[in-house]
């Protein structure tokens, strides 16, 4: 099988140490010592090892056998997009999506989609642009699941009413109070900014060109640069959701990404059993709301400091009471926990597919170079 693959730059090397990528490692070093700065100073480091010694150890199983759960219904979430356009086995989805996910957490710009579609061409000879397609539906369906988090953290945040961001967080004296007014404010924008999102995937679907169009309108007075990269986004998030053939699959398709979302959530539960952290029932909404929006911009590789902060924040600000050595000892641990269970899966996969990790590099490189470079067009 020959796979198309991106192409590789002859200045790589180069842009490698170019001026713009030092200075965005350089900020993304500063933003990763500010988040780890907010969450650990002045830490009590003895009573966060005493609250990792008394985690109950059923519930932190139960923890780690969610995270498996989430690898399995994602790849299975993919399956039904693949399969619409070639017939995959679930070995290699579930390989091409875990090497992909270890990518990103060992790099710290987010190439592990583009390697995932790489990954997939070279073992199924799916080409390298339609593997994108694939995986922005993919995206796609994630982001349905997103969206079901976020409608139920609204409701959270109208039941919270006053919402407190702890001293801890802020440095301050005093807990900063936002108004529920403020909130409710909050919340109806975000509900309608989830309407909207809502709104261009069914055009997508039903009437790409407009799409199109409206996109083109609106940005290039902004930014001709940022108006090419969104009409190519819109352009392989329409190709992807195209590929479904029956709504069948592409319900199936959501139900798993429901699913996926759910481990999630579950997930924090547990954690937040495990360490006895008391709090009200939308406590893990909350979390998986803050640390979904912490991680969704790429800043350091495994996620340092942005996964802690989501965290530690999401629990303080569904319960203020809430101990903070305990939810910064439940932060590493949680942490701890993804980060090695994405390294081991992701390493076992590379090896049933017969692929090193310096290959694994230097495909992660290639597909960075070539994204830089698209950008720049």
């Amino acid at each position: 099988m020959n796979p198309e693959v991106p192409p590789t730059p002859d200045t790589h090397r180069s842009r490698l140490m170019s001026p713009r990528r030092a200075a965005a490692a350089a900020i993304c070093l500063a933003l990763t010592a500010l988040l780890l700065w907010a969450v650990f100073r002045d830490t009590d480091w003895r009573a966060v090892g005493e609250a990792m010694r008394d985690a109950h150890p059923g519930w932190m199983a139960a923890s780690i056998v969610l995270v498996f759960v989430a690898f399995i219904t994602r790849a299975q979430r993919w399956s039904y997009i693949v399969r619409a356009a070639s017939p995959v086995s679930f070995r290699h989805l579930f390989t091409s999506t875990q090497i992909g996910f270890l990518v990103n957490f060992v790099s710290p710009a987010r190439a592990g989609e583009f390697v995932r579609a790489f990954v997939l061409g070279r073992l199924t000879g799916i080409p390298f642009t339609k593997g994108l397609a694939l995986v922005a539906l993919d995206r796609v369906t994630d982001v349905i699941g997103v969206i079901a988090v976020l409608l139920v953290a609204i409701v959270a945040f109208y039941q919270m009413g006053t919402v407190y961001i702890p001293t801890e967080l802020l440095a301050g004296r005093e807990p900063f109070r936002i108004p529920p007014e403020m909130v409710q404010t909050a919340t109806i924008i975000v509900t309608l900014g989830i309407a909207g999102m809502v709104a261009v995937l069914v055009l997508l679907y039903t009437n790409q060109t407009l799409v199109l169009r409206w996109s083109a309108k609106l940005l290039e007075p902004i930014s001709k640069s940022l108006a090419n990269h969104v009409h190519r986004l819109l352009l392989h998030f329409a190709e992807g959701l195209h590929i479904f053939r029956s709504p069948g699959d592409m319900a199936k398709s959501i139900g798993f990404s429901l699913l996926t979302w759910s481990c999630f959530v579950l997930g924090i539960a547990t954690f937040q059993r495990a360490f006895g952290l008391e709090g009200p029932w939308y406590t893990p909404i909350v979390v998986q709301t803050l640390l979904a929006l912490a991680i969704v911009i790429p800043i350091a590789p495994g996620f340092i400091g942005q996964f802690h902060f989501g965290i530690v924040a999401g629990l303080l600000l569904a319960n203020p009471e809430a101990p903070m050595a305990t939810a910064q000892a439940m932060a590493i641990v949680a942490h701890l926990v993804n980060f090695v269970a994405v390294v081991l899966i992701g390493v076992v996969c590379l090896w049933m597919e017969h692929m090193g990790l310096f290959e694994l590099r230097r495909i992660s490189s290639e597909v960075q170079a070539d994204r830089e470079t698209t950008t720049n067009l």
